[in-house]
């Protein structure tokens, strides 16, 4: 879903799907009863005097409306829809379905809870929460709750924004934009503010901070398990949702869960069709830090890809840089003319004269 203007009233079942009802009372050009048959959009009103009818006409009429009055009113009649076992278990896991989301469309940790070094200090301090890798995304109500805090700032959390869930509250910080009031109830699935760069920050996340209530105050708590635990509730009502239909589930679970390590990137490397994966490999180290650099954290960003206007590539998943780099660097590789380092060195793609050289270093240890 793509919105270009966000208001201050926006209210968006985001990661949702909303089913709307034909009022069959408005549907003048449809006789029949079910709300979900559309009238005929091409049906037109005739503009013709109606033709006179006769006496013995008028007679047939009455007697067609006496036995139809007779006969007795089907519940189909009524409008009344009966729904199969397989259509009320569906519904239940719809309504179930809608009480829970995710609080961002794409995952992916940056900073877990607990004790860090401080990125502004040289000091160990405990970090409240967990970092969400994201710049201007949309964040939504996990669960149902009410907003009991908005503010604005410019130091710590910078914009952030509490919703209670009775036994557990939940603050999103370092948001660009809000997009509810102090009171507001909301539902699960609304877009309750956009992510930013607010407040003391080194890069655009989401900070989430989880809290429950004991002995007398709320008291910080990881987040990260109940992170988790939704992340399988949701997964779970979408496979039985697929099995209720029929339906296999999509394979984009195991592909967005997979862990980045080395093992896993060289066997993405090579299900992608990545040719000579093992150099591929020692770029993505290299260019990294071993994972560790901020543009894999808030872009997914494994090779330092840049659009045309400069700006790094952004990606959903770490794998889908894999794809980008095969399509956008290796069409230019001449197998049989060339090796793959020699090929490295002809597009010059790195400016670093010793790029060449750290890469093999790194393939001799693989």
């Amino acid at each position: 879903m793509t919105m270009m203007m966000l208001g201050s009233h926006l209210t968006v079942k985001a990661q949702f799907h909303t089913v709307s009802f034909v009022n069959p009372v408005r549907d003048t050009l449809n006789k029949s009863r079910n709300p979900f048959i559309v009238a005929d959009s091409a049906a037109k009103l005739s503009t013709k005097s109606p033709p006179r009818i006769t006496s013995q006409e008028k007679s047939h009429k009455r007697a067609e409306k006496t036995s139809q009055e007779e006969l007795p009113i089907t519940r189909a009649d009524a409008g009344i829809i009966l729904l199969c076992a397989n259509d009320s278990l569906a519904m239940n896991l719809i309504k179930k379905r809608l009480t829970v989301c995710m609080p961002l469309d794409f995952m992916h940790l940056n900073s877990p809870y607990g004790y860090r070094r401080n990125p502004f200090k040289t000091c160990r301090e405990f970090h409240d929460g967990i970092d969400l890798a994201c710049d201007n995304s949309l964040v939504y109500a996990m669960l149902s709750g009410k907003v009991v805090k908005v503010r604005h700032g410019n130091t710590g959390y910078g914009n952030y924004v509490i919703l209670d869930h009775g036994w557990l509250r939940f603050l999103y910080g370092h948001l660009s934009q809000i997009l509810v009031r102090e009171g507001d109830y909301v539902d699960a699935g609304k877009v309750v503010a956009v992510s930013g760069n607010t407040g003391a920050s080194t890069g655009p996340h989401l900070h989430l901070k989880a809290s429950r209530f004991a002995n007398g105050r709320w008291v910080s708590i990881d987040p990260q398990p109940f992170i988790d635990a939704l992340n399988e509730n949701i997964n779970s009502l979408y496979d039985q949702f697929c099995k209720l239909s029929g339906n296999k589930p999509l394979p984009f679970h195991e592909e967005t869960d997979r862990e980045l390590t080395v093992s896993n990137l060289y066997q993405a490397l090579k299900d992608n069709g990545i040719r000579h994966p093992k150099i591929v490999l020692a770029q993505a180290l290299l260019e990294t830090g071993n994972f560790r650099n901020q543009l894999l954290k808030t872009h997914n960003n494994l090779f330092g890809l840049r659009n045309r206007d400069g700006t790094y590539m952004r990606f959903h998943h770490w794998t889908e840089s894999c794809i980008a780099y095969r399509d956008l660097v290796q069409y230019k590789f001449r197998p049989g003319r060339e090796s793959y380092l020699a090929f490295l060195d002809r597009i010059g793609y790195a400016a670093d004269k010793s790029y060449i050289y750290k890469v093999k270093k790194i393939v001799s240890k693989l």
